[in-house]
C-alpha cells in the first residue's frame, strides 16, 4: 500500500512539473538592444534596464506561418505568407520557418525544439532574452 501510494505521489509530481501550454496561434517579436539614445523609427521597448527596438514579427495560426511585420523606419510593412513565397531569397534572409512549434513550460520555453530560459512573463507574453535579442511571443 505504501509503495502503490509512494509511486502514485511521485508520478503526479513528475507529470506536474513537466506540464507544457503548447501554443498553437501566435506571434514572435524579435527586437535587437540598441542605447537608449537610440533615434530609428520611434518605437522602443525597456525591458529589464534594457532599451529594444522592434526587428520583425511573425504572426502564426495553427502553429503556420500567416504574415510578417518587418519594422525600417518608415515604419511596419506587412507581407503575407503568400507575398513571402514569391520572393523565396528574401524568405531565406530572414530566416522564419514556415511551421513553428513553441511550447512554455515552468522556466523554459521551447522554439522549434530548441530550449530557451524565460527572462519574464506578462498575462499571455513570454519574453525571452537571448544574446543582445529579446524575442516576445504572444498568445493570439
Amino acid at each position: 500500500m505504501k509503495f502503490s501510494l509512494l509511486s502514485f505521489l511521485m508520478f503526479t509530481i513528475l507529470i506536474s512539473c513537466s506540464s507544457q501550454k503548447k501554443l498553437q496561434n501566435f506571434n514572435v517579436t524579435s527586437y535587437k538592444k540598441v542605447n537608449s539614445d537610440y533615434q530609428y523609427g520611434g518605437e522602443k521597448l525597456k525591458f529589464k534596464e534594457n532599451v529594444y527596438t522592434p526587428i520583425l514579427t511573425a504572426v502564426y495560426s495553427n502553429e503556420k506561418l500567416v504574415s510578417l511585420l518587418l519594422f525600417k523606419s518608415e515604419g511596419a510593412i506587412n507581407y503575407s505568407a503568400k507575398d513571402l513565397d514569391a520572393d523565396t531569397i528574401f524568405k531565406k534572409l530572414l530566416n522564419i520557418p514556415d511551421i513553428r512549434t513553441v511550447a512554455i513550460y515552468k522556466q523554459i520555453i521551447e522554439d522549434n525544439k530548441v530550449k530557451y530560459p524565460i527572462s519574464g512573463i506578462n498575462k499571455d507574453a513570454v519574453f525571452s532574452i537571448r544574446n543582445d535579442s529579446l524575442f516576445i511571443y504572444n498568445k493570439l
